[in-house]
């Protein structure tokens, strides 16, 4: 592992690389607005960044000035003046105190207020960001909602003086004002940006990369995929208002199986060619900070780090999140490894990336919006992919054949809704099954 790991910091492009460390946080305080008015509610901003990797327990607490410049006391208040939140692994936030302040209140240009902070981490933990912060990220980094966010909190001034240890304070001016205002809004956590928030994946790669490795991969082989990736292509399909015939859905839970199988193509048998960019294993053999480029895995790889950053057990029963919940992903990756596998086999060009690009949006919100599926979308990439692919994923005792003629059986069934828009796709797929079937010595279409 990489002798100083250094996950983005936040830090550097909010406050311009300020900062406070306060046990297992980088912190820095800030006012909204910077000068208060009596009577008007004041936001007190505690930004804090977790600097380990296991979540951080982190409580904090205000204290407001005793009296006015007049020497009035309890011109300043606040609904809750401590709160508990539990970071998570390498998370980006603040705590919002919101502040009323009297309308009496004498106007003054040296009040001073301050928050406490205990972060400890919840765990034994390893250190991901160092003492003075790092690279502050691109804005392509992140998110739309956390780069807005951080766009608005850059706007503020952050005092990071500290005492005590794990005080930081913030002198502020009190002006006129009018009538109050007051708010009972108690204090909050405003996350800013979490894992899950990050476009590059090094480091969720470096948090979880062990668990796919040990707990991901080993269950990610046919005997366990077929059968729930079956199931599911059927219902989603099903739903979509076009229901699959037993050969086309063994096709593409085929198609589902073999892009899975791919992530450890060495323990599969497939081979690192084969597998081609849906190997996962040869990054997980890395250290992530070592690469020289931002990694590329599978769409599904990735959005399973996103399951797992949100939620451990995701981990813990793969099969059933991949099937449930990152289908669309998987069906992502089968349909671009099927129009080049198409594209190889006949030699023919179906379009550019854009358009094979839109394509593949165009069936997966068909199947969201449970409508819009058609014999052209369903057999082109799908169903010829899986046609192309169907000996390297036998099942048991199968022949290669059987498959095979189930889906030129399925595809006579569709003729009668063969249209003239449809009618190169079909030509296609009896091309190729008729190409496939002398393999076996038989004709299929």
């Amino acid at each position: 592992m990489s002798e100083t790991i250094n996950y983005p910091d936040i830090f550097s492009t909010i406050t311009g690389g300020e900062r406070a460390g306060i046990g297992a946080v980088h912190a820095a305080l800030a006012l909204r607005p910077q000068t208060a008015k009596a009577g008007q509610p004041l936001a007190v901003i505690a930004l804090l960044q977790s600097t380990v990797d296991v979540p951080v327990e982190v409580s904090a607490a205000i204290t407001l000035p005793g009296q006015d410049a007049k020497r009035a006391r309890g011109r300043f208040s606040t609904p809750s003046p401590s709160i508990a939140v539990r970071l998570k692994p390498a998370e980006v936030g603040y705590v919002l105190f919101p502040v009323n302040i009297a309308a009496e209140t004498a106007p003054g240009t040296d009040y001073k207020l301050s928050v406490e902070i205990e972060a400890k981490p919840a765990g034994k933990a390893r250190t991901i960001r160092q003492p003075n912060g790092g690279l502050p990220g691109e804005p392509g980094d992140f998110s739309d909602a956390a780069q807005q966010k951080i766009k608005a909190l850059t706007t503020l001034s952050y005092a990071t003086d500290k005492r005590r240890g794990r005080q930081l304070e913030q002198r502020f001016s009190v002006g006129p004002g009018g009538a109050d205002q007051p708010t009972d809004r108690k204090a909050e956590w405003v996350s800013v940006c979490a894992l899950t928030d990050l476009r590059d994946l090094r480091p969720l790669l470096h948090l979880y990369g062990r668990t796919l490795h040990i707990d991901v991969l080993p269950q990610l082989k046919r005997e366990k995929l077929y059968a729930p990736l079956l199931a599911e292509t059927r219902e989603r399909f099903r739903a979509a208002g076009y229901p699959l015939h037993d050969g086309e859905a063994g096709v593409i839970a085929k198609l589902l199986t073999l892009i899975l199988e791919y992530a450890s193509p060495k323990i599969t048998g497939h081979g690192y060619v084969n597998a081609g960019r849906f190997d996962l294993l040869t990054w997980l053999d890395r250290d992530p900070y070592t690469f020289e480029t931002r990694p590329a895995l599978p769409t599904w790889a990735a959005e399973l780090l996103y399951a797992i950053a949100r939620d451990r057990r995701a981990a813990a029963q793969p099969i059933p999140t991949i099937q449930r919940l990152l289908y669309p992903s998987l069906l992502r990756d089968a349909m671009s490894h099927s129009f080049a596998l198409i594209e190889r086999e006949t030699g023919e060009s179906l379009g550019s990336a854009a358009e094979m690009a839109h394509f593949t949006d165009h069936l997966i919100k068909a199947l969201a919006n449970k409508s819009g599926l058609d014999f052209s979308r369903v057999y082109l990439p799908l169903v010829l992919g899986g046609l192309i692919i169907n000996e390297q994923v036998l099942l048991g005792r199968e022949s290669p054949g059987d498959l095979l003629q189930q889906v030129s059986l399925d595809v006579e069934q569709r003729q009668p809704e063969i249209q003239a828009e449809a009618q190169a796709v079909y030509d296609l797929t009896n091309d190729m099954l008729d190409r496939t079937g002398q393999k076996y010595g038989f004709r299929l279409s």
